[in-house]
């Protein structure tokens, strides 16, 4: 279906319809869901063409097809392109949509998680607290987009050795999932995972076989059976966070 969308507005007057470049997009994301990145890859760079050429350099919907970009080549390994996408996407949403704004928060959180993810602690910390301090202020204290840089925070702390506040951000976090989410919401698997790994760390064995244990017992269930496959214990879930790719 998709691909005939695109054929046909290929085939109308003007190759720079709105509508091939939305139809380009939503068929990068099947690919993105199959894990065919470069398939994926080539029509986000199309559909960011079409936009960049109509709309232009600083439109909101390019930033879109950034974070798409952002999203596979991270996918790919290519951390150092990712963050690219991220910080120019990151640059027009400032430009367009002001400083403080939801949009904000998730692209900061990505690049925190890109800086964690390639040790750059502090440079982390200093971006997971300015969307935190953002998002509190238009996402509200108890947002799960909250929890989400709380359970950032905590890695970070948790891999610098500052395991006090480490267990401080994972409660944090788990606190507004299990309000927000519920109880057994997969999200809170995950955190139970990260907090089991500090736990470890500072000797309480005991503790972090119940949390991992509390895990597994949610994710057993069978409607979060297909999530269960995107935890890990490795680092910070990427394409989680973002949810589906922007469109």
């Amino acid at each position: 279906m998709l691909r005939r969308a695109i054929s046909i507005f290929e085939n109308a007057p003007g190759l720079h319809d709105p509508r091939l470049s939305q139809s380009l997009i939503n068929l990068g994301e099947l690919y993105r869901l199959q894990k065919l990145y470069p398939e994926a890859e080539k029509l986000y760079r199309r559909a960011l063409a079409i936009r960049e050429n109509t709309l232009g350099a600083d439109h909101p919907d390019v930033a879109r097809c950034l974070n798409n970009l952002a999203a596979v080549r991270h996918a790919q390994g290519d951390l150092a392109q990712a963050e690219s996408y991220f910080q120019r996407a990151l640059k027009i949403k400032e430009k367009s949509l002001g400083s403080e704004h939801p949009d904000i928060v998730a692209i900061l959180n990505d690049l925190a998680t890109l800086s964690y993810e390639q040790k750059r602690l502090v440079e982390a910390e200093s971006l997971y607290l300015r969307a935190k301090s953002i998002g509190e202020k238009v996402l509200g204290r108890a947002h799960p987009q909250i929890a989400t840089i709380f359970v950032g925070l905590g890695s970070v702390y948790c891999d610098s050795g500052g395991f006090t506040e480490s267990e401080r951000c994972l409660r944090a976090a788990l606190d507004i999932q299990e309000g927000a989410l519920g109880p057994e919401h997969p999200d809170v698997a995950r955190s139970l995972k990260y907090y089991a790994i500090l736990l470890r760390k500072m000797g309480r064995k005991l503790e972090a076989k119940d949390m991992d244990a509390r895990a597994e017992s949610i994710l057993a269930k069978p409607k979060n059976r297909a999530a269960a496959h995107s935890v890990t214990i490795d680092g910070l879930i990427f394409e989680k966070k973002k949810g589906k790719a922007n469109k």
